[in-house]
């Protein structure tokens, strides 16, 4: 028998993410306000029960560890994707021997701070766990998830959150005021291994760096009550900062002339989201977005816009209360 669910898992952006130093563990504690946004990959999970005919194998070895063949755009081999990990991490510890097709149709970009990958395991676990009736909670879920990418549990929900730790504590916001965003995937993409390392080796010996250190509770507490004081200001008015920032702008200078553009563009806020690479304007409501696009678009008909413009994208989307759609 043939078995089919869809979902849609949506994008996120960062709205400022400030990043600690390393710890023993090798990983970063971060302070970042999350943001759902429409920009999507759409999932199709197909299934096939022990016994029953259909499927392929790719990977993942068979009998009660499952079956697994994942298709897609990938910038990776199908078999290093967060859709393979996720779903061998389900079959595995579940001990359920099915086999798997899942089929992605992509239009988060790779590599752009956008957490297109966790968007995908999250929602894929969401599936599997109708698909098989599991009945996992969301503790449970998370669990699972966590093991995939620190970021994961966000994606289960979505909306606006503050995301703090390795990225697995969440506190849920009240709805962000209406903004647009237009987004702007540069050619170019980021490893967020390459960033980290990059980052730690930037910072080591300039001023300040002792500061990044006070990452105890006490310190965790106050940079909290700074975002949320933050999201009472006009869009304008924000300082949200990423930390990444300074690196990148020096690393990549196409990103100082993106930020002057989408500045010029009608922008009140600008940021790279997440470890790059993209960079995204906010304004005033999404209309206002589209027609900042249109003029850039219009613009990058010759001349230094367009060669600025080159081989990017241009993305109008507007934030949203959730990053999971079944159907």
């Amino acid at each position: 028998m043939d078995n089919r669910l869809g979902a849609t898992a949506f994008a996120k952006i960062n709205i400022g993410l400030r990043i600690g130093p390393r710890s023993s563990d090798s990983y970063h504690p971060i302070m970042s306000l999350f943001q759902s946004v429409s920009l999507s990959d759409h999932i199709v999970l197909r299934w096939w029960e022990d016994g029953d005919r259909g499927g392929t194998s790719r990977g993942g070895g068979g009998g009660k560890e499952g079956e697994v063949v994942v298709v897609g755009d990938f910038d990776c081999p199908p078999e290093a994707t967060t859709l393979y990990k996720a779903a061998m991490v389900f079959l595995r510890g579940l001990g359920i021997g099915a086999r798997l097709r899942i089929e992605v149709d992509k239009g988060i970009p790779a590599k752009a701070g956008l957490g297109g990958g966790s968007a995908d395991a999250a929602a894929l676990l969401v599936l599997l766990n109708k698909a098989f009736s599991t009945g996992l909670g969301p503790g449970e879920i998370a669990e699972l998830g966590l093991s995939i990418g620190s970021d994961v549990p966000f994606f289960f929900n979505g909306g606006t959150a503050l995301v703090h730790g390795r990225g697995e504590l969440i506190e849920r916001l009240p709805s962000s005021r209406e903004f647009g965003i237009l987004l702007i995937q540069p050619s170019f993409g980021v490893a967020t291994p390459w960033a980290y390392g990059a980052l730690d080796s930037y910072r080591a010996g300039r001023r300040g760096y002792a500061d990044l250190c006070q990452w105890d509770a006490r310190a965790v507490e106050a940079k909290k009550r700074e975002i949320v004081e933050e999201l009472e200001k006009p869009l304008s008015d924000w300082g949200f900062v990423n930390d990444f920032a300074p690196l990148l702008y020096r690393e990549y200078p196409a990103y100082g002339r993106l930020d002057l553009l989408l500045r010029s563009a009608g922008a009140a806020f600008v940021s790279i989201s997440g470890s790059g690479s993209s960079i995204y304007g906010l304004f005033d409501n999404p209309e206002k977005a589209l027609e900042a696009k249109e003029r850039l678009l219009e613009a990058a008909v010759g001349g230094a816009t367009g060669k600025l413009l080159y081989g990017m994208g241009l993305h109008a989307i507007k934030p949203l209360e959730t990053s999971l759609r079944l159907g």
